[in-house]
Formats: C-alpha cells, sequence, structure tokens
C-alpha cells in the first residue's frame, strides 16, 4: 500500500468517526426541534417545558439518581440488541431477557443474607446468566432447528413476563415477606404500559 492509499484510509476512518459522533447530536437536535414544534401546535411554551424536564432529570442528585435508576435497564437492553445486531441476529427478546435477569437479581439480592462486596457482584452475575440463558433458548434454536430468532424471541418475551408472574406469585413468594413481589408486580405493570402504549 502506497502512501496516498493509507492516506485515503486515514481520512476515511476519521470521516466515519467524524459521522458516527455527529449523528446522534443531529438526531438529538431534531427531536427537541420536533417536540418544541408540537408544544408550540398545543399551545405549551417549549422553553418551559424543557426546563422541567431538564430540572427533573439533573435539578438534583436524587433527581439525577432516579434518571440513572430508570435509563440504566433501558440502555442495557438496547446494548443486548445493538450487540445481536452486530452479529446479524435480530433479538427482538430484549424484554424477557430483562424480566428473567431483573427476577433473578431481585431474587439474589432478597434471599441471601451476605456481605455487600459479594452479594451486589453476585446479584449481578446472577442477573446477568439469568437473562443469558433466557436469550440462549432462542440462540439454541436458531444453531440446532434454524428457527429463526425474531420469532423464537418475541414468543420468549411473553413466556418470561408470564413465567416471571407466576414465579412471584407462587414460588418466590413468601409468607410475611412482600418486597420482591412489590418490585416484580411494579416492573411488570410499567412493561404492560409500555407495551399497551406501543
Amino acid at each position: 500500500m502506497n502512501q496516498e492509499q493509507e492516506t485515503a484510509v486515514n481520512v476515511t476512518k476519521s470521516n466515519n468517526i467524524l459521522l458516527s459522533l455527529i449523528t446522534p447530536v443531529v438526531a438529538v437536535f431534531f427531536g427537541v426541534l420536533a417536540g418544541a414544534i408540537f408544544m408550540l401546535i398545543i399551545g405549551s411554551d417549549p422553553v418551559e417545558s424543557y426546563r422541567v424536564l431538564w430540572n427533573s432529570s439533573f435539578g438534583s442528585l436524587t433527581n439525577f439518581a432516579e434518571t440513572l435508576v430508570n435509563t440504566t435497564p433501558l440502555i442495557f437492553t438496547g446494548l443486548a440488541v445493538a450487540f445481536a445486531f452486530r452479529c446479524g441476529l435480530f433479538n427482538i427478546g430484549g424484554d424477557g431477557q430483562f424480566l428473567v435477569a431483573y427476577m433473578v437479581t431481585a431474587w439474589i439480592g432478597y434471599s441471601m443474607q451476605l456481605p455487600a462486596i459479594i452479594h451486589i457482584p453476585l446479584a449481578i452475575l446472577g442477573g446477568i446468566i439469568g437473562g443469558g440463558i433466557w436469550a440462549g433458548v432462542a440462540g439454541y434454536l436458531k444453531a440446532a432447528l434454524g428457527v429463526h430468532e425474531v420469532i423464537t424471541t418475541i414468543m420468549m418475551n411473553y413466556i418470561g413476563l408470564y413465567f416471571v408472574g407466576y414465579m412471584v406469585g407462587g414460588p418466590l413468594k413468601k409468607p410475611g415477606h412482600y418486597l420482591l413481589l412489590h418490585m416484580l408486580i411494579a416492573l411488570l405493570n410499567s412493561v404492560n404500559y409500555c407495551h399497551l402504549q406501543g
């Protein structure tokens, strides 16, 4: 490869990096602009609305912590889907995998009495393994039987939803101990709300 070709390759790489950085910024800008236009159409003040949105998300340490609590599952579920896409697979089963991982994590966190330095990583690892096993069912069906992953992962979402509902209402429910139950019921309600809205 001569020097001109190397320069052309380096310029192409630099352009790709610049494009990958600019694209999300442009997308956010147009999203904010579209939101402002809709707010003006319905008679709201977009500046005040975005100020309230900013303050409720980042205005205090508590608000920022709540923002992280609500966005972290979405970020990790999105990363799981994006990773599969990069591998040439369509993982539409993020909901089911998240529910199973959430249930396993909550169960380990609730049922075991360990020092925090062991307990927290163990609960996270349990959630990773639980969600991975749930996703692995679709992977096995594709590898062994050639079943398309879109079909199996969509079906596994609903199986996961009802499986977690069964586990919460039955085997994981201890008399007098309702913390796990309340946590998972809140999660299931939010997932059902998202499905109804979508």
